[in-house]
């Protein structure tokens, strides 16, 4: 009776501990949240990988100019207008959770599964579509620093930005 009544009382956390009290690593919640968000770094190193090969060598950030968009183009400015707008309060109130998962989703689901993919075929402005890589990448990096510091970090020092500051975090 007295296991029955330790277990009824234990936290879902408990589940995830070792005897003495130490962080389970290999099953579970935690290694399930661990290895999405691994698979979310990796996703991000990849887009970038892909958006800084997508741009030439002489490449200069410019400002966006609507009049070359194609539709998916409108569609994915939008989208990522209204994932920026959606964290901004959420930023006044540190609250981290909703940033992340709001960013998570925007990359993940519409950056790099559909526009990314759009890229690959003949739609659009070539030129217009390595500005708007360039700068949803480099807006990502920015908004994903205080979440991702490391992987944010090293993605920045390899892309070719306007900013002669060197570091994302003064940028």
């Amino acid at each position: 009776d007295a296991e029955l009544t330790k277990a009824s009382m234990s936290s879902p956390r408990d589940e995830h501990n070792n005897a003495d009290g130490t962080l389970r690593i290999g099953s579970g919640w935690c290694s399930d949240t661990f290895e999405q968000y691994r698979r979310f770094a990796n996703k991000l190193f990849n887009a970038s990988k892909y958006v800084m090969m997508q741009l030439p060598e002489d490449f200069k950030p410019l400002p966006l100019n609507e009049n070359k968009f194609v539709a998916v183009d409108r569609w994915i400015i939008y989208k990522f207008s209204e994932c920026l707008r959606s964290i901004e309060d959420d930023f006044r109130n540190y609250n981290f959770e909703k940033i992340q998962g709001r960013l998570y989703e925007f990359l993940w689901f519409d950056f790099c599964d559909w526009y990314i993919e759009f890229t690959k075929v003949d739609v659009g402005n070539k030129e217009t579509q390595q500005q708007i890589l360039f700068t949803i990448l480099e807006q990502s990096l920015r908004a994903l620093h205080p979440i991702m510091p490391f992987i944010t970090e090293e993605i920045w020092q390899t892309l070719k930005t306007n900013d002669d500051k060197g570091f994302i975090a003064f940028a």
